[in-house]
């Protein structure tokens, strides 16, 4: 996951920041941007993160600490999408029991159906 860099020269702060793996853009949602900035202040580092940025590094860019940064954001994503696919799993399991639910009450509500005729037959009142 490499971000590039946003505040360059003769360009607005914060103005496009593009996300990739490998070189590879990223479909937009799935990795939300990290901003890298050699602006330094409380106030570029807010707004950078009130623009969507999930994390926010400074240059000079110390590599051991942005290897760690990297790796919990992977763990965060990897963390999140597991999730996602469970929610997904719940839910048509969800779906899934009502509708077994649904089926064996119908299923119990003809038997005691066909209970009550017979009843009925046989104390001759049907």
């Amino acid at each position: 996951m490499v971000c590039e860099a946003f505040g360059r020269p003769n360009e607005e702060p914060h103005a496009a920041v593009t996300i990739s793996s490998h070189g590879v853009r990223m479909p937009a949602g799935r990795l939300p941007p990290r901003g890298v900035n050699s602006k330094s202040s409380a106030e570029d580092e807010r707004k950078g993160l009130e623009l969507g940025a999930e994390d926010y590094v400074t240059k000079p860019i110390s590599p051991a600490i942005l290897l760690a940064r990297v790796k919990t954001h992977l763990r965060i994503k990897a963390a999140v999408d597991f999730l996602r696919d469970k929610n997904a799993w719940l839910e048509r399991e969800l779906v899934w029991r009502v509708q077994s639910d649904l089926d064996f009450a119908k299923s119990v509500g003809e038997i005691a159906q066909d209970f009550r005729a017979m009843t009925e037959h046989l104390s001759g009142s049907g």
